[in-house]
């Protein structure tokens, strides 16, 4: 499986404020492997911006210094005579060597409130602006439109629908499902009670870290959706909580939901072939007991962190009936900016052939 320089944009957009003549927008982007940087669209909501003003800087004296990071912070100016609700999405397209980029999403003011602080911790730190980022990745690399319908998996509370709700139209759907009962219950009465196209589902599988209780093999869910469902789906840091056979598993059933063309992105540890020591640690985990097909970083409870071959996840992938499409190289592989930390998996479910002509 090849690693690829990743075609959409590696950046986020870290700080948004209003001013007196429109907003101030500031972000960082990598330029790695994308030449010289031309410029920025901005849209606030549905109006695009044409009067806009940007500079960029390094993003740090060693970064410059660096060849393989060439991470630039970026402050945009974007003047408006008229007035843009808090709430509108802000788009922003970096553009290289005249050529756009995939977008960068964020927004002044949420549509929902933010879940407790102690759930928000067991998620991510950065709560709001990883939403943000998973929208970066499910509209650039998975090409979800408004009016798509994507599926959560492993939604915990509902992190990427304080982005979606400012991206999905009112004929977009999203289903999320986790095993967690208060996270479930929390983004029913928080997100579906404003947003009805927001759906969350309660699984009651076993998972040593989640839900350790329950008697059902998470190798036996049926994820509770009809075949050829969903435009796109999400799977983001749930296979390194799972082993082989449950992520084979959820790998199969994400080719039943997804419609013929439908993509998934998957975030996940890797390792290469052939170079597993040096691919073996990655933010305090260590991977160094072995699994079939892949490495844990702990001996007692593999789920707290686990890794994957790449060849035998090619061949699951394959097996589930879906094509890898793209695999990005994440940040904990050391080489310089990415888009996310883990490798970024890009999966699709083929299209239909078409049938052969007849021979006159």
């Amino acid at each position: 499986m090849g690693l690829r320089e990743p075609s959409p944009t590696a950046g986020a957009l870290t700080a948004l404020a209003r001013r007196p003549d429109g907003l101030r927008i500031d972000g960082w982007i990598s330029s790695r492997g994308r030449g010289e940087l031309d410029g920025f669209a901005v849209s606030l909501g549905t109006r695009k911006q044409c009067a806009i003003e940007w500079r960029t800087r390094p993003a740090s004296a060693a970064a410059s210094a660096a060849a393989s990071d060439r991470r630039a912070r970026f402050r945009i100016v974007a003047r408006s005579t008229t007035r843009t609700k808090g709430d509108a999405l802000v788009t922003v397209i970096p553009r290289f060597a005249n050529r756009n980029t995939s977008p960068l999403f964020g927004a002044l003011d949420l549509r929902l409130p933010l879940p407790p602080k102690p759930d928000r911790a067991a998620v991510a730190d950065d709560f709001i602006p990883k939403a943000f980022r998973s929208l970066n990745l499910l509209v650039g690399l998975a090409r979800l439109r408004p009016s798509g319908r994507v599926l959560d998996v492993g939604c915990g509370v509902g992190r990427i629908t304080y982005a979606l709700a400012h991206y999905l139209s009112a004929s977009g759907r999203y289903e999320g499902f986790d095993t967690v009962p208060r996270w479930v219950a929390w983004n029913r009465k928080t997100i579906t009670a404003r947003f009805p196209n927001f759906r969350f589902r309660l699984v009651d599988v076993r998972n040593a870290l989640y839900n350790r209780r329950s008697r059902t093999d998470a190798q036996l869910l049926r994820f509770p959706y009809d075949d050829n469902t969903f435009d796109a789906a999400l799977v983001e840091s749930v296979f390194q909580h799972n082993r082989v056979p449950v992520v084979r598993h959820y790998l199969n059933e994400i080719g039943r939901v997804l419609r013929r063309g439908g993509r998934c992105v998957v975030t996940s540890f890797l390792l290469r072939t052939g170079s597993l020591a040096a691919d073996q640690r990655a933010d305090g985990l260590n991977f160094v007991h072995a699994l079939d097909g892949a490495w844990s970083a702990s001996a007692t409870i593999p789920e707290i962190g686990i890794a994957f071959e790449a060849a035998p996840f090619e061949r699951w992938v394959v097996k589930a009936g879906l094509q890898l499409i793209e695999c990005h190289r994440g940040d904990w592989h050391g080489n310089g900016p990415g888009i996310a930390y883990q490798d970024i998996i890009v999966l699709e479910k083929p299209r239909e052939r078409r049938a052969s002509r007849r021979r006159r």
